[in-house]
């Protein structure tokens, strides 16, 4: 169904309302839509114009579709509304506020930023600075990213990455994530931690050459995937801290 929840929509901008189904004889559905209360027909589900709300709040949908035989799909959700004054919104920030970085490995930032009536720029900074490390300018759709290098700092530092959205009519808006640096240990490619091998239990794992796989049972304050991992088949892992993938997690041998 679209929009989605999490797709903020803004005081008069114009939305598709709507949702997917299949019938399984091929024929033609035959949809209703309930949009705030009020019947709507298709083209009005199609062009559904946002009405003026005074603070963020939801507007009900409710969707059906019936087929020939008299079959009927039904789903609920809410459009997301906001007045314009909250404009621009920054959602999908990613690493995630207080994730797991590893010193001197470059990571995406990335996430999803909406306007009204649409967005001039999108700046990223790194703590306090006041020159962004990257800018992105008239953005042409509302997923964006780009690289970060995380500076060589010790074990247990943070850096804190600062994202300044700035909508067409110069609002702003920020959104800061502290990020904690991991120096741990990165096993080389190919590398396997056999059952019994205790050469990394205890420590900061980083997965960041190529595959590493795991058998047996493993035990790691931290884990940080940045490549791939394979997990053992034969045996478990136990993080006590906290674990953050940023790449693959490999159990193609579960079939």
């Amino acid at each position: 169904f679209y929009p989605f929840p999490e797709r903020p929509v803004f005081s008069g901008e114009t939305v598709s309302v709507g949702a997917s189904a299949n019938d399984d004889s091929g024929g033609d559905l035959d949809w209703t839509y309930t949009i705030g209360g009020q019947p709507a027909d298709q083209a009005a589900a199609d062009s559904y114009v946002v009405p003026d709300v005074g603070a963020a709040s939801e507007i009900p949908v409710h969707i059906e579709a019936a087929d020939a035989a008299g079959h009927v799909g039904k789903i609920d959700f809410a459009i997301a509304a906001h007045p314009v004054a909250d404009s621009p919104i920054l959602l999908y920030f990613r690493p995630a506020d207080g994730a797991l970085v590893p010193s001197g490995t470059e990571v995406s930032i990335s996430g999803e930023a909406y306007g009204a009536p649409g967005l001039e720029k999108i700046e990223f900074f790194r703590d306090a600075d006041v020159v962004p490390f990257e800018t992105i300018t008239n953005p042409s759709g509302a997923w964006f990213s780009a690289s970060f290098t995380v500076p060589e700092l010790p074990e247990g530092s943070t850096v804190s990455i600062r994202l300044k959205g700035t909508d067409t009519a110069g609002r702003t808006r920020e959104l800061v994530h502290t990020l904690t640096v991991v120096v741990g240990v990165s096993p080389p490619d190919g590398t396997t931690i056999a059952a019994g091998d205790t050469t990394y239990d205890g420590a900061t794992l980083v997965v960041r050459n190529g595959t590493v796989a795991i058998q047996g049972d493993h035990t790691f304050s931290r884990l940080v995937v940045l490549s791939t991992l394979v997990p053992p088949q034969d045996g478990e892992i136990t993080v006590t801290g906290d674990a953050y993938v940023y790449g693959l997690v490999d159990a193609n041998w579960l079939g």
